[in-house]
């Protein structure tokens, strides 16, 4: 029984370990401890989709996508697994998928779950790049306007928004992100003053 127990604690400690790493954005520690948690305990739902979260930012996509399948495998309403599916899919160009995989999540467009609104990013996004402009702005404005953005895509939507020709609504996205994302300070404010 004590080693069953110490057992737990080792790949629990691993994977706060981990979790300490990913706040200070020292990610190849960050995944080197999930790693050594999952080694541990391969049915923690958690330890896959942090250690997908390190690979996704050191921009290790498609290996990220195994360890988020894997999270969705444990735990298929894990949605926030499925988030970082659709935007490592997005980051890999493949747009399909991206589009498939957001419209799984999103039950009805015109009746949308607060949890759902974060997938309309990296739809609004996919369907941008495979040049449904028009499609794709009436995402952005909805996902904007309802203010569930995310920091993993808000300084593209902003990029994008401005080439549309949306400033208003680029400045309402980067004004907002100011003070919701303070660690994108220095790269939010080159986009403001370009939007003057």
């Amino acid at each position: 029984e004590y080693n069953r127990e110490n057992f737990l604690f080792k790949w629990e400690r691993h994977k706060f370990l981990g979790l300490a790493e990913e706040g200070l954005r020292n990610h190849y520690q960050a995944l080197s401890s999930f790693m050594t948690a999952i080694s541990l305990n391969e049915k923690s739902t958690d330890s896959f989709y942090r250690a997908g979260r390190a690979l996704y930012n050191l921009s290790r996509f498609s290996e990220a996508l195994y360890y988020y399948n894997q999270a969705l495998k444990l735990k298929p309403e894990h949605d926030s697994a499925a988030f970082f599916t659709c935007l490592s899919y997005c980051q890999l160009g493949l747009y399909a998928n991206t589009i498939d995989q957001c419209n799984v999540w999103i039950k009805d467009k015109n009746n949308m779950q607060p949890a759902e609104y974060k997938f309309l990013g990296p739809l609004a996004m996919a369907t941008y790049y495979k040049g449904h402009r028009k499609e794709a702005l009436v995402y952005m404005e909805s996902y904007v306007n309802e203010g569930r953005y995310h920091e993993e895509n808000v300084l593209d939507f902003i990029q994008i928004l401005a080439m549309l020709n949306k400033k208003d609504l680029a400045k309402k996205l980067l004004n907002s992100s100011l003070k919701k994302f303070p660690n994108l300070q220095s790269e939010l404010n080159k986009f403001k003053v370009a939007l003057r």
